[in-house]
């Protein structure tokens, strides 16, 4: 903005830029301009599209010539009087435009009346060229802070989500650990000050972990606990209506609860959210996150807290499975050995990680889906799963896992975790398509990331969209399927194949389409 006043005789300048997503003219600089000027565009709200004379000006294509500012509606904005006061006269102002579209203004004053000569307003002209080209260069990097900041976020939430799962396979028969994990990184991930993870017992719900509360604030909470899903706070009426409750701001919505109000009150805190953890969609508990300033929760916080409801339900079913277990071996004694019951256990939690329930199709949905799982022993590593994306695809995967026993059907479970969260995220496709390649290569990396019992998995998994009946599939060392078709006959879903998934973290794969 100084070359302005150097090159081009002047007592202040300003440029503005048009915001194309907002529709608003936005204050990004200035030169000259005497400090109550400066203070009152800066501080000022955007201005909307068509609203006074400098956004109409950053919508077209001429320049905008005022040879005397005191000339009744000559300009129209509202810092006229700003201007005049400053002791300004005249003005000039010209659009910012890169490739025929209008980017900006760029406008200079005068403390003299009078008009401005064709070599001025073409000398200005040059400088809003240069103008332009730095906002697009701008504009440009901001996008690239946004999709890095994306980017490290998903990274982010996936190393939190492979932590629970660690825990969870060495804390097999007991919950405890895992809740303290993922109150830590529910906290952390969502930008809150608080969490804490809840038990519901089918009577009362109790306090199962917490992160970062203050002995004062912790001493109050846990006044409130246990209680009954009925009672007035926000966890309570997650649990009850086994749904999400956020609330961006607990001092302006009417709708939440007097206990939930005093506590927030007391503890400082003005933003919450409540994810209910379901099994079998009966509420077990419930994760909320706190945090001082008011404001909403993004769509991916909630999704996080969402999966880590359900990685803490996979921990209270293993922990209870496990406990019914230890109880069944103390009545068996000597008619049952451990190893026995362990098989037994594995079985149940191998057989409650596939889906079950099989929906009817719709409009929506108009896939029809059957599916059928039987262990040739106790336990095996076997497993399918399928579920659909929020653009309308459908994913499904059919799997198995090397040895068998207890640690299959955890590195099962971890296996299925995982690509659901990544297959299910838009981050980081290149194209609107999503790759099942690129699925597996993310999955492939966190199996193979402390891997000390060499296990691995053979996959194959396919993203079908019903709109057009293309799947797209990626083979990673599992035998090839068949396609039953009511006029081709039965024929295998041939394509690219690769080695399983857990064994190199580098190893790379192929889409195949069908």
């Amino acid at each position: 903005m100084s070359h302005v006043g150097q090159l081009l005789p002047s007592e202040g300048s300003f440029l503005c830029e048009f915001d194309e997503a907002s529709d608003t003219l936005m204050f990004r600089g200035a030169h000259g301009l005497p400090a109550k000027v400066l203070k009152a565009m800066s501080e000022a709200p955007p201005l909307p599209r068509g609203r006074g004379s400098f956004s109409q000006l950053a919508m077209s294509s001429s320049p905008l010539v005022v040879t005397d500012l005191k000339t009744e509606g000559a300009l129209r904005s509202p810092f006229l009087p700003w201007f005049v006061e400053a002791g300004y006269k005249s003005m000039l102002g010209v659009p910012l435009m890169r490739e025929g579209r209008t980017m900006g203004g760029l406008v200079i004053f005068r403390r003299h009346a009078g008009a401005f000569t064709s070599e001025d307003i073409d000398l200005l002209s040059a400088f809003a060229a240069e103008g332009a080209l730095a906002l697009a260069h701008a504009r440009v990097f901001r996008t690239l802070e946004q999709r890095t900041g994306k980017l490290t976020e998903a990274l982010a939430q996936q190393a939190a989500a492979s932590e629970v799962l660690r825990v969870m396979a060495v804390s097999q028969a007991d919950s405890q650990p895992v809740f303290d994990t993922i109150a830590r990184n529910a906290a952390k991930l969502c930008d809150g000050e608080m969490c804490a993870v809840f038990g519901y017992d089918g009577d009362l719900i109790h306090i199962r972990a917490t992160h970062n509360w203050t002995e004062v604030g912790l001493s109050a909470f846990q006044a409130m606990y246990p209680r009954k899903p009925g009672e007035p706070s926000v966890v309570a009426l997650c649990v009850a209506e086994r749904r999400l409750v956020h609330v961006p701001d607990t001092e302006t919505n009417i709708h939440v609860p007097q206990d939930s109000l005093s506590l927030t009150r007391l503890l400082h805190y003005r933003a919450v959210v409540a994810v209910p953890m379901l099994c079998d969609d009966q509420p077990i508990g419930a994760i909320g996150v706190m945090r001082t300033e008011a404001g909403a929760f993004t769509a991916s916080q909630i999704a996080l807290l969402e999966t880590f409801a359900d990685q803490a339900v996979i921990a209270v079913e293993t922990s209870r499975l496990f406990r019914e277990v230890q109880e069944s071996n103390r009545e068996l004694g000597r008619h049952r050995d451990r190893m026995e019951n362990e098989l037994q256990l594995a079985r149940e939690i191998q057989l409650s990680m596939v889906p079950t329930k099989f929906p009817a199709p719709t409009l929506a949905r108009p896939v029809e889906i059957c599916a059928a799982l039987i262990p040739a022993r106790e336990i095996g590593g076997d497993l399918y799963d399928f579920f659909w994306r929020k653009d309308g695809r459908l994913c499904f995967v059919v799997a198995d896992v090397s040895d068998k026993g207890a640690p299959a059907a955890l590195y099962m479970a971890r296996t299925k975790t995982l690509l659901r969260a990544i297959a299910t995220s838009d981050d980081g496709w290149t194209t609107d398509i999503p790759s099942p390649a690129r699925v597996l290569e993310r999955v492939n990396e966190e199996l193979c990331a402390d891997n000390t019992q060499t296990m691995f998995v053979t996959l194959f998994f396919g993203i079908f969209d019903p709109k057009n009946g293309l799947l797209r599939a990626c083979n990673a060392g599992h035998p090839e399927p068949f396609a039953i078709h009511a006029k081709d006959g039965v024929r295998a879903l041939a394509g690219p194949r690769a080695v399983p998934l857990g064994i190199s973290p580098l190893q790379r794969y192929a889409d195949g389409e069908h």
